[in-house]
């Protein structure tokens, strides 16, 4: 399953398995809800009658529940690492971001607790980072440039409250985090996350553009700094994907253009939840192509992944194709939801900046077919979408672009699918929102011909209305053309119902559903939160 790991980790608590031993404390979280009480009412701070039900919701009972009850958000999204990181350790601000997240999934409280508390989180979150102090005409923040632990970690917290409000508030929770969002883009240029950083500490051969197994010495594989530039790229993949979603769901401007993506993609699951550096670099197949394949079976086996921005230059160019097999579920999630974003653009703007001009040469990257064909697969000509009347308010270049591109999503996604997860057996690591980006091509497929410019201007609420029923809809279109590959339906098509229908007053867990959901093979390993 992603995001935990196949050995006895899965007998104990989801944190604290990763300490050899607990920690010297008699118990951690009566230590944890201290510290959290403390975040929460800083020195010089009053409890009024308000502020009393943070106490309760932040006992050391529902600590450890919400904590275990995390695991539900991380196999849809993990951003957190979970081998390395250490709960006692961690920033308070997110370890109260985390147990808000795990209420949602617990029945220890009513959902309006956990919004009331949300708010009080923000007010916390927003007080301790000095995000609205200023300093003559910039923001002051209490970050520094995103070198050290707690700097990732505060951003972390902001990601996940932002999330929180996003997909669990009412309205007015919605948007506060609209207009928060911003700044939390801004930190993230700040702590030049759009780019691989090369300081001693982060320079990862496995996230540079070009790399060499065969002139590198396994036994110096350096898992801490893989891991810290990693956690930056996943970290940068949360804030890049809500951008998206707010562009999609809610009619909000983009923060970034996804072509200033110059990040690889996220590596491997099997990289990520690697519990050793052995493992790890065994998985990233420095020790060979067959220890790759025993410890990675259903990824990309790549040792680095491609860009975003380079990838995207090849979905969207005819010269180019990529080698099936070259991008792993995650990745698809993200390129689908880039050329959903770069819809947007066209659909307002009438074109796409991108296609101007020369593109950056991708020959020399060992994952792209210089002049092939335009999917690198026979079968797509008779599926072409460019074969129809272009879209009125966009140019025939712009349009073929896209459907360009979204052919070659497709194609890929049907040979990569045969691949790495073939129909005989099912596969537990399919599961999780952020592997399931076939539903957002049917969208895509969709919304390129359907979308009026009315759309385009509706209000977030009604727009968002809107798009999450059309999400929902897709599964007429995805479970016909899956079920002829014997392919499984991912997480998308549990979307509840109810969710975004009538009440907008909203419940996560309708949207990325709990595990007990899924838990009906007998090869999905239990989760068990024993400390």
């Amino acid at each position: 399953m992603p995001g935990v790991a196949s050995n006895d980790v899965n007998d104990r608590s989801l944190f604290f398995s990763n300490w050899g031993t607990l920690p010297s404390t008699q118990d951690p979280y009566h230590q944890l809800s201290s510290q959290i009480h403390s975040f929460f009412h800083p020195p010089g701070t009053v409890t009024s009658s308000q502020t009393a039900g943070l106490h309760d919701f932040f006992s050391p009972a529902n600590i450890r529940i919400f904590l275990d009850s995390y695991i539900h958000y991380h196999v849809h999204f993990s951003f957190l690492h979970i081998p390395t990181f250490r709960i006692m350790e961690a920033y308070t601000g997110l370890i109260a971001a985390m147990c808000c997240v795990g209420a949602c999934y617990s029945d220890r409280v009513a959902s309006s607790n956990s919004r009331e508390i949300m708010n009080f989180l923000k007010i916390a979150l927003e007080r301790d980072c000095d995000l609205f102090a200023s300093s003559g005409t910039q923001s002051s923040f209490k970050f520094s440039n995103g070198r050290n632990k707690q700097d990732i970690e505060r951003l972390q917290a902001l990601i996940l409250m932002s999330a929180l409000l996003t997909w669990h508030g009412t309205p007015i929770q919605r948007e506060s985090a609209r207009r928060l969002f911003p700044l939390v883009a801004d930190i993230s240029r700040r702590f030049e996350l759009l780019q691989v950083r090369n300081d001693s500490y982060l320079h990862s051969i496995f996230h540079q553009p070009k790399i060499s197994l065969e002139d590198m010495n396994p036994g110096k594989f350096d898992w801490a700094a893989w891991v810290e530039q990693e956690s930056r790229i996943r970290l940068m993949y949360m804030v890049y994907l809500l951008d998206v979603a707010r562009g999609l769901y809610f009619n909000c401007d983009p923060q970034f253009d996804s072509f200033e993506m110059r990040i690889p993609l996220p590596a491997d699951d099997a990289a990520w939840e690697a519990q050793s550096a052995l493992d790890c670099a065994q998985t990233l197949g420095l020790y060979g192509l067959d220890a790759a394949r025993a410890k990675n079976p259903d990824g990309s086996q790549r040792s680095k992944q491609p860009e975003l921005n380079l990838t995207l230059t090849a979905l969207f160019h005819s010269s180019y194709s990529i080698h099936p097999g070259s991008t792993n579920l995650y990745g698809k999630f993200i390129l689908i939801h880039a050329i959903l974003a770069q819809i947007r653009r066209a659909q307002k703007d009438g074109r796409m900046p991108a296609l101007d001009g020369s593109a950056t040469p991708l020959s020399q990257n060992d994952w792209v077919i210089a002049n092939g064909s335009d999917t690198g697969s026979g079968n797509v000509s008779a599926n072409n979408s460019a074969a129809g009347t272009p879209v009125a308010g966009l140019s025939a270049q712009t349009y073929k672009a896209i459907c360009t591109a979204l052919d070659k999503f497709k194609s890929y996604w049907d040979m990569d699918m045969a691949i790495q997860f073939p129909p005989s057996t099912p596969n537990p690591r399919r599961y999780g929102f952020c592997r399931d980006g076939i539903h957002f091509f049917w969208l895509a497929k969709w919304m390129i011909k359907n979308t009026s410019v009315v759309d385009l201007q509706l209000s977030p609420d009604d727009r968002f209305r809107q798009v999450i029923q059309l999400l929902k809809s897709v599964k007429a279109w995805v479970m016909p053309d899956g079920a002829s590959r014997g392919e499984e339906l991912g997480s998308v098509s549990d979307i509840d119902n109810d969710y975004g229908v009538n009440n907008l007053t909203l419940d996560m867990a309708q949207l990325f559903k709990p595990l007990p959901s899924v838990m009906e093979s007998p090869s999905m390993p239990s989760v068990k939160t024993e400390v």
